[in-house]
């Protein structure tokens, strides 16, 4: 037979206000005369260590304590429908540790039934109050597992064909117990201010207060452990013993650390990824974010994000790799990664004037509108000995020499509809030449046709056009129109024979007006 309710009350009762286990009916022994205690377990890795940091009002955006969810931050959470129970029963975010409103009646979760997908649930959806709607359709939710129950008899009608999302606040700083844990081999520390030691190997800290020293010798300090301590005061370690590696030394640390003030070492320092994030401009050798008195060797490449100035002599290798001096700068590669970098002279790979470069790459992503802007500009002339390739449009302008302009694009149609496959301002360009090719399908039943096009527009929007040159392999596999809208730009059509994939590659040459 189970267990009756009242029996279980009971049970919860005695457990819950009283601290004790149940060992008889509630008739036979009142919660006074139990006498085993029970207390409720407090995991200590469960424990919201910066709790006390929880306002009593919610924020409007994300801190790093409290987690914000709701329409205004795009991050209402849409719930999963919990398919162990009975349809639209139960729904889950995902999420624990959701603020219950104990810290605040703001901190209640609204719960809204929308469309699935709804990007906005609580304008476009409808909220359903705890307490029901008065139809026996109330709900409960678990703020420590992030789920909601409807326990009532009935389903909020505004549900169907509806999903849940829940609007809320989520507790997402430290978890974990404050104290600092020091863990150590050998039968005694030394000197050690303000700790309680047990006769294990573990030390724990009393106050949050203290100054920690450790400086007996052959002790080995194994680990240091906390969980939300925080001190005003030092630690110092005054072991010799050499680092040669991340887990030798006087300290080691096998995760992070964060430093909040100056850093002062004596001895060398092997990084394998450095990020210095400090915003302080260099004006001279001795001022920036890095600084360094002396030499710099560097195994690999090197990337300057702004203007650079060389005011010595950066001597090279025996490969004659990197030879920098004022007002010359020599390099076997160059990389610019953004902004601008300007040498008074330049030298690479040559002795001469001429510049003489394996490779130089320019990844910026500056906007050329005219010659003196863009990624890359050169004041003089450019001499090119080999291809040149240009992918991709820059505003409505490829390759621009004098007043004429070279523009390639590429369209897919796959409709008997008129598809615009080219557009440019009447108000840039009074004619245009265009050569293009068609392909329609692929092996050997492919059809292919090339053609060439002339436009002139005159000051009134009439378009005037004419086709000449046109080569087909099995006939012609369309027709092309232009015209002119309000916008004043021009378009140029494709009418399809039929619906089938064709890439159209378009080359145009236009002349300004």
């Amino acid at each position: 037979m189970a267990i009756s309710d009242s029996q279980k009350i009971d049970s919860l009762y005695k457990k819950l206000l009283f601290g004790v286990a149940k060992t008889d009916t509630a008739a036979s022994k009142s919660p006074s005369n139990e006498s085993i205690a029970s207390p409720l377990l407090l995991r200590g890795d469960l424990i919201w260590g910066q709790s006390a940091s929880i306002t009593s009002t919610p924020p409007t955006n994300s801190t790093a304590i409290i987690a914000v969810y709701n329409d205004a931050n795009s991050s209402s959470v849409r719930t999963t429908m919990d398919a162990t129970a009975t349809t639209n029963r139960t729904w889950k975010t995902g999420l624990t540790n959701w603020i219950p409103p104990e810290f605040g009646s703001q901190y209640s979760v609204k719960v809204y039934a929308a469309t699935s997908g709804s990007a906005t649930p609580q304008t476009s959806g409808t909220m359903l109050p705890p307490d029901g709607t008065g139809n026996n359709d109330s709900y409960l939710f678990d703020y420590q597992a992030g789920v909601l129950n409807f326990p009532d008899t009935n389903l909020p009608t505004a549900l169907t064909g509806k999903v849940i999302y829940i609007v809320g606040y989520r507790y997402i700083g430290n978890m974990g117990s404050s104290a600092l844990v020091v863990e150590y081999a050998g039968a005694s520390l030394g000197s050690v201010t303000s700790l309680n030691f047990s006769t294990g190997t573990t030390a724990t800290i009393v106050n949050n207060v203290a100054t920690i020293s450790i400086s007996s010798s052959p002790e080995t300090l194994q680990s240091i452990t906390s969980r939300g301590f925080t001190t005003t005061n030092s630690v110092s370690f005054t072991s010799t013993a050499s680092s040669t590696s991340t887990t030798t030394g006087a300290i080691t640390v096998t995760g992070g650390v964060g430093i909040g003030g100056n850093l002062n070492i004596g001895g060398s320092i092997n990084v394998k990824t450095l990020a210095i994030t400090s915003a302080t401009i260099s004006t001279s050798t001795t001022t920036g974010a890095l600084t360094v008195a002396g030499g710099v060797g560097i195994g690999g490449k090197l990337y300057v994000g702004n203007t650079s100035t060389f005011g010595g002599d950066l001597l090279p290798n025996q490969d004659g790799v990197y030879n920098i001096g004022s007002p010359t700068a020599r390099f076997k590669t160059l990389y610019v990664t953004s902004s601008t970098i300007d040498i008074g002279g330049l030298v690479i790979g040559s002795q001469d004037n001429a510049l003489t470069v394996n490779n130089i790459k320019v990844t910026g992503t500056n906007i050329s509108t005219s010659t003196t802007t863009g990624a890359l500009v050169v004041a003089g002339g450019v001499g090119i000995g080999g291809d040149v390739w240009a992918e991709g449009r820059v505003t409505s302008e490829s390759l621009k020499i004098a007043d004429s302009v070279f523009d390639s694009t590429e369209v897919l149609v796959n409709t008997s509809l008129a598809t615009v496959i080219d557009t440019y301002s009447i108000t840039e360009f009074r004619s245009a030449k265009y050569l293009i090719q068609i392909d329609d399908g692929e092996g050997a039943n492919a059809n292919f046709q090339v053609i060439e096009i002339l436009l002139l527009i005159d000051n009134s929007g009439t378009v005037f056009a004419t086709e000449y040159g046109m080569v087909t392999s099995n006939g012609e596999l369309g027709e092309f129109t232009a015209d002119v809208q309000l916008d004043n730009k021009l378009r140029l059509y494709f009418t399809a024979n039929d619906a089938t994939n064709k890439l159209i590659r378009v080359l145009r040459t236009a002349m300004t007006v």
